[in-house]
């Protein structure tokens, strides 16, 4: 299945050679639109919301992109354990998907020093995620797998 130049579904290979360790469940390329909410409690109790993409997924996490991610926020998330909820369309059914994972991995990308916001990649893990969110979630992998 094409979409946006991307072949959903196709297989990411299970080993990072660069990094040195196989995943524990194969990773599927993706190109969706999600939405993203990151809360930092200690601050307020009102998550910030931001829009990016979903690079690629796995039943037990993804990889999102998020444009424009401000740097202040970025700083905030090196220090604690963050949990991310992400939103999208699923889009064999129509049905919304919202499932809730903690940030393993950042890779932020500032093109110039001057700029205050950049590219933020996330590694989540849905080691947590609540039973009917995660239901949802896999029944599209498995959907996406059979593709």
């Amino acid at each position: 299945m094409m979409e946006n130049g991307h072949q959903l579904g196709r297989v990411i290979p299970r080993v990072v050679p660069s990094q040195g360790f196989q995943r524990a469940s194969e990773r599927y390329e993706v190109d969706a639109t999600i939405q993203a909410q990151i809360l930092i409690p200690e601050e307020t109790f009102r998550p910030e919301e931001f829009r990016g993409r979903a690079i690629d997924m796995s039943m037990q996490g993804m990889k999102v992109c998020l444009h424009e991610f401000p740097l202040n926020f970025y700083n905030k998330l090196l220090t604690k354990t963050r949990y991310i909820r992400i939103q999208f369309e699923n889009p064999f059914s129509g049905v919304e998907i919202k499932i809730t994972g903690r940030i393993v991995s950042i890779d932020y990308h500032k093109p110039h020093a001057t700029q205050r916001t950049g590219i933020c990649f996330f590694g989540v893990h849905f080691d947590q995620a609540d039973g009917a969110d995660l239901t949802e979630y896999t029944s599209f992998i498995d959907e996406l797998i059979r593709q």
